[in-house]
C-alpha cells in the first residue's frame, strides 16, 4: 500500500536499483525527486538494500612511543619501577600505559598504576599528573575509581571512610531526636 503521492515509473524504479547501495538515501532521494522517507518506503516495498556498505572505521589512538618513552624517562627512578612493574603484571607494554589510548587494557592498566604511585609516594596529583602528561584531576578520578574497586581509601578520596559514615549517623540521629525533620527522612 502506497501513499498518495508522486507514482513510481519503471524508470524511477531502474534509478532506485542502480544506486542503492552505492549513495546515501539522501542522494538517491535528490536524484529522484522524492523525500528521503518515500525512497525509504519504495526499497522496502521492492526488497532493495538501501545502506552502503559501512566504511572503515578510522584506527584507535595508537601509541604514540617517542611521547611515552620522554614522558617515562622524566620520572624518577623508583617510579619507574613502579610503571614496570604495572607494565609486567598486567602484560601492557609500558609504551601503551603512558599513552592517550583509550583501550579498556590500556585505561586499567593506566589507573592501576597511578593508584599504586599514589599509594607508595608522597607526590601531589598536580605532580604525578605533570610527569604523566595528565590534569590532576584524571589522577584523582584514577584514583577513587581504584579505591573504589580495591575498597581501600589511598590518600582519602575514594568511598566514604567508616569514621565519617559513624559521624553523620549520630549527627542524623541527634537531629531526628530534636524533631526538626521527620524520621522518615532517615529510611
Amino acid at each position: 500500500m502506497t501513499k498518495a503521492g508522486k507514482l513510481w515509473t519503471n524508470r524511477d524504479v531502474e534509478k532506485l536499483e542502480a544506486m542503492a547501495g552505492k549513495h546515501p538515501n539522501r542522494a538517491i532521494a535528490a536524484a529522484l525527486g522524492r523525500s528521503p522517507k518515500a525512497v525509504q518506503r519504495k526499497a522496502i516495498e521492492l526488497d532493495i538494500r538501501l545502506r552502503m556498505p559501512p566504511r572503515a572505521r578510522a584506527p584507535l589512538i595508537e601509541v604514540d612511543e617517542a611521547a611515552a618513552r620522554r614522558r617515562f624517562e622524566q620520572c624518577p627512578g623508583y617510579m619507574r619501577r613502579i610503571i614496570e612493574s604495572v607494565s609486567f603484571k598486567t602484560t601492557v607494554p609500558v609504551e601503551a600505559i603512558l599513552s592517550q589510548s583509550r583501550r579498556q587494557d590500556r585505561m586499567l592498566a593506566r589507573r592501576i598504576m597511578i593508584w599504586t604511585v599514589a599509594r607508595d609516594t608522597n607526590f601531589a596529583m598536580f605532580r604525578i599528573g605533570k610527569l604523566l602528561g595528565l590534569d590532576h584531576t584524571t589522577i584523582l578520578h584514577a584514583i577513587r575509581r581504584q579505591n573504589d574497586a580495591t575498597g581501600e581509601n589511598v590518600r582519602g578520596v575514594g568511598g566514604v571512610r567508616p569514621e565519617t559514615k559513624e559521624a553523620q549517623v549520630r549527627f542524623l540521629a541527634k537531629r531526628a531526636a530534636s524533631g526538626r525533620f521527620q524520621a522518615e527522612a532517615l529510611t
